[in-house]
């Protein structure tokens, strides 16, 4: 079994490799931002990418954000730039500068109602999640399930039970979800998730936790209790 794991453990750094370089004929954004004055702890940040791997999220997802991210503010590390934290698909889950999506557009929004305390939990929660590896399976599942579902032929091609994702690993929607869900901020009722999960289980449901599996940087635009801070699109 071992040679198996190599090679397919092989194949996804290849994968992997081939999906985050940068598109060609990605734009160069010529105007950029500075959040620095903006921006709360706790406060959501869909970026549009421009990887191979952002262009194939934005496609499956219908949207145009294929990444989120939550700014934890300065005091974390000893690098006070390092302010974000995030799950990315090479190096797992991590803190990152804002100078980093400097070039990027993004949009970011806020919970309505976050009290301090609420506040430090939601920190808390990412900051002990720094250095878990990225749940790759979950992605390919979920987006054989966003691919397939809405066809005729979803039944058959897409997967018959989707696996909740891997609490030992992380992806940069259900990081964020769980996080916000953990300090008790109410990421719902949103329909797009609940529809996937319904679709995944095979009947209905509304477990809201095990929906946070099946969110996706997309809905993080449209969930109610949330408004908008900053689109760099607008600015």
């Amino acid at each position: 079994m071992k040679p198996i794991r190599s090679i397919r453990q092989a194949l996804y750094r290849e994968l992997v490799s081939y999906l985050v370089a940068p598109l060609p004929s990605a734009r160069v954004r010529r105007v950029r931002h500075d959040l620095k004055s903006l921006l709360q702890p706790g406060d959501v940040i869909l970026v549009a990418g421009k990887s191979r791997f952002s262009s194939l999220i934005c496609r499956l997802t219908r949207s145009s954000w294929s990444h989120v991210a939550i700014y934890v503010g300065p005091g974390h590390h000893p690098d006070a730039a390092y302010c974000v934290v995030e799950a990315d698909v090479e190096e797992g889950v991590r803190m990152v500068t804002l100078e980093r999506l400097a070039d990027l557009d993004i949009q970011v929004v806020r919970a309505s109602r976050l009290p301090d305390a609420a506040r430090r939990e939601l920190i808390d929660y990412l900051l002990a999640r720094v250095g878990m590896p990225y749940d790759l399976n979950h992605i390919v599942e979920l987006a054989r399930l966003l691919l397939f579902a809405p066809s005729a032929l979803g039944r058959w091609l897409s997967p018959r039970v989707v696996r909740s994702a891997d609490p030992a690993r992380a992806v940069c929607s259900t990081l964020v979800a769980h996080a916000l869900f953990t300090a008790g901020v109410s990421i719902g009722p949103s329909p797009e998730p609940t529809v996937r999960l319904h679709h995944a289980a095979g009947e209905a449901t509304s477990d809201r936790e095990a929906a946070l599996d099946y969110l996706v940087p997309g809905d993080f635009e449209r969930l109610q209790g949330f408004v908008p801070v900053f689109d760099s699109r607008l600015a």
